[in-house]
């Protein structure tokens, strides 16, 4: 049910941004490992996070500095639980010439606030936060269809644990809304 949830809240944020413009969106499925890089927190709650993802893929990234907006969340099920969902803005920018529409490499450092949530039960750990986020991000989009995307994710500490880590993204565009 929670899945459900955050899909429709991608959903709901692309389209909401999108509204103005009467352009397609291009949306895509992916899949995401986070690694927490603190070893207490790979201890606790796993030493990789995989999950779906589903958002707007940007198929263009501009050739100057552009504001940017992402809605990321990282979860981690079973005995220990872990979720984080961080909605940050900051700017990109592209590496290289946009004359090609084959490989389109970027950079984007965002920062905004996130929402966890952390509920280990043998450590008596049943917790709530909403705390500051900032990401730096280096990807590629591929024909304008495809991305892989390796990102380092700061997040305030909760509940005393560090939080932060690495992720690496990869999706395909399914279809235009």
């Amino acid at each position: 049910m929670r899945n459900i949830f955050y899909v429709l809240a991608v959903l709901v944020f692309v389209g909401a941004t999108q509204c103005e413009a009467r352009e397609k969106i291009p949306i895509y499925i992916g899949y995401c490992y986070f690694f927490p890089t603190d070893s207490s927190t790979r201890d606790t709650f796993g030493k990789a996070w995989p999950q779906i993802t589903v958002g707007k893929l940007e198929k263009k990234r501009a050739d100057k500095w552009a504001t940017t907006y992402d809605l990321a969340s990282f979860r981690r099920g079973g005995e220990n639980k872990a979720t984080l969902v961080a909605l940050t803005m900051g700017a990109e920018h592209s590496i290289g010439s946009l004359s090609t529409e084959t490989l389109q490499p970027y950079v984007a450092l965002r920062a905004g606030p996130y929402y966890g949530r952390l509920k280990a039960d043998e450590l008596g750990v049943n917790a709530t936060h909403i705390g500051i986020n900032a990401n730096a991000a280096f990807g590629v989009v591929i024909k304008e269809r495809y991305f892989l995307e390796g990102r380092y994710d700061l997040f305030e500490r909760m509940a005393g644990f560090n939080l932060s880590g690495f992720s690496i993204s990869t999706g395909m565009r399914i279809l235009d809304l």
